[in-house]
């Protein structure tokens, strides 16, 4: 979980001080929560992770760029997943980075994606109202499942 985190699960993006995703004291404190169910889950494990008195925050390192993060979608009713498609645009580049349909692809559907903006167009056949596209902020210490309601 640990190295997981160094690795970039626990990264805070640039801000008005610092040019490129970093790890610092406190993002590792919010970060290891994750990883370590995440191994406790699949390995039957019950390792915890415990901080007393974390004093100011200090930066332990920086990343070459933007870290890769794992997301998932899941489209709602399940009953729309076989006239239901997902587009993954990237707003930084404005280019379509992925697309989902059920089947091929299995669902919830997944994918890591370079931290940073993106778009989330579905699409149905057929449907009662047009979706809504969604916009998203892709980050490690963020959110990591969406929810497309169709």
């Amino acid at each position: 979980a640990l190295l997981r985190c160094l690795s970039g699960e626990a990264a805070r993006p640039p801000n008005e001080t610092e040019s490129k995703y970093y790890i610092s004291v406190h993002s590792l404190n919010e970060g290891l929560k994750r990883p370590l169910d995440e191994i406790n889950q699949k390995l039957g494990g019950n390792q915890r992770w415990q901080t007393y008195g974390v004093g100011e925050d200090a930066i332990l390192c920086y990343l070459q760029g933007p870290p890769s993060v794992p997301i998932s979608i899941v489209v709602e009713p399940d009953t729309a997943l076989g006239r239901t498609s997902v587009k993954v645009k990237d707003l930084n580049t404005e280019t379509d980075v992925c697309s989902f349909k059920c089947p091929p692809d299995n669902h919830p559907f997944a994918k890591s994606l370079p931290a940073g903006p993106y778009q989330i167009m579905p699409e149905v056949t057929a449907p009662a109202k047009p979706p809504k596209k969604m916009t998203i902020f892709v980050e490690p210490l963020r959110q990591r499942l969406w929810k497309v309601k169709v």
